[in-house]
């Protein structure tokens, strides 16, 4: 049989049943049969071992598949910067920007999302305006009307670059200055051919601040009356001549001689304060003149002040009658709010 088997798979020609079953030489039908059978088992083993090996190859690829395709990922959204906070100076400078949001966790097998924006500046405090004089702090510096007037006084009084007119050997000197922060505006005393007495008369410089204007109105006025000493003896006419309200003596002129002082007219003057802050300034007003009239003759002198100049102080000689005459000044001086 194991022969038969041999040439029956071996043979390379075709094998008939007819030549099978042919007398002395071919297979009993048993042995057929059994032959068949062997076909078939044979036939179906190769068929399973072919549908294993193709069934292997897919599944190999369907696992490469599976191991190539993996999910993505999302990244993160970043998270949006706080905004920074003004300064609130009065320049107004903004605040700083805040800082960037954290980027945002990466999803599986992915890379984290961007960083958020940074933040905007915080706005700026506000800028303050400059000061006018009003009662209120208008550049926000904490500090109310800056650079506004506060007080008024008289500095740097003297007499140098003024002159004696008259008999500068006649009778007695004198020299009378004012109290601090005063100026003349007054003169009393008696008059006949010369001028025979003389009494100055001081005030005080009065800062007044008309609150009840926008910006506020600065003025200067006369406070009580100080009066000096007085000079000449011999008493003739009597003369009261004093500065309209509010004004000071900013200049005289007169006519003297060896004889002594003729006469002497006072030259009146209100001093005004104009400007803003920063620039402000004391000046003269329209001028007003007052005369103390004597009778005699000789020759004209005149010194007229410039502002901020005021007559603080005098000077002269005196016995029976005023021999001789100069003046002194000093200047008006604002001191403001610092």
């Amino acid at each position: 049989m194991a022969e038969r088997d041999s040439l029956l798979l071996a043979g390379s020609g075709a094998v008939t049943l007819g030549d099978l079953l042919m007398p002395g030489g071919g297979m009993h039908m048993r042995e057929l049969m059994g032959l068949a059978a062997f076909v078939v088992v044979g036939a179906v083993a190769c068929e399973d071992a072919t549908t294993t090996a193709t069934g292997g190859t897919t599944s190999s690829s369907n696992s490469s598949s599976a191991s190539s395709t993996s999910s993505s990922g999302t990244g993160g959204s970043g998270a949006t910067g706080a905004g920074g906070e003004g300064a609130g100076a009065s320049v107004g400078v903004g605040g700083t920007g805040g800082a960037g949001g954290a980027g945002g966790a990466g999803g599986a097998g992915a890379a984290g999302g961007a960083g958020g924006i940074g933040g905007a500046g915080g706005a700026g405090g506000a800028m303050g305006s400059p000061e006018i004089c009003n009662g209120v702090d208008d550049d926000l510096d904490l500090v109310t009307d800056n650079g506004c007037p506060s007080a008024v006084s008289i500095e740097n009084g003297g007499f140098a670059g003024f002159a004696q007119y008259g008999n500068l050997n006649g009778g007695s000197a004198f020299s009378d200055t004012c109290a601090a922060g005063s100026a003349i505006y007054r003169f009393t005393g008696y008059v006949g051919g010369n001028v025979d007495n003389m009494q100055a008369h001081c005030a005080p410089l009065v800062l007044n601040v008309d609150t009840t204007m926008t910006p506020y109105v600065y003025s200067i006025g006369r406070g009580a009356d100080l009066p000096l000493g007085s000079h000449g003896t011999n008493v003739t006419t009597a003369y009261d001549v004093a500065c309209p309200a509010g004004q000071f003596v900013v200049g005289v002129d007169g006519v003297a001689s060896v004889n002594g002082l003729h006469d002497l007219t006072l030259h009146c003057a209100e001093l005004l304060i104009t400007g803003s802050p920063g620039s402000f300034a004391v000046s003269h007003g329209a001028v007003t003149t007052m005369l103390i009239d004597g009778t005699n003759v000789g020759t004209a002198f005149s010194n007229l002040l410039s502002a901020p100049l005021v007559i603080e102080r005098y000077r002269g000689r005196s016995g029976f009658w005023v021999d001789a005459f100069g003046i002194g000044a000093g200047e008006v001086t604002l001191t403001f709010i610092q």
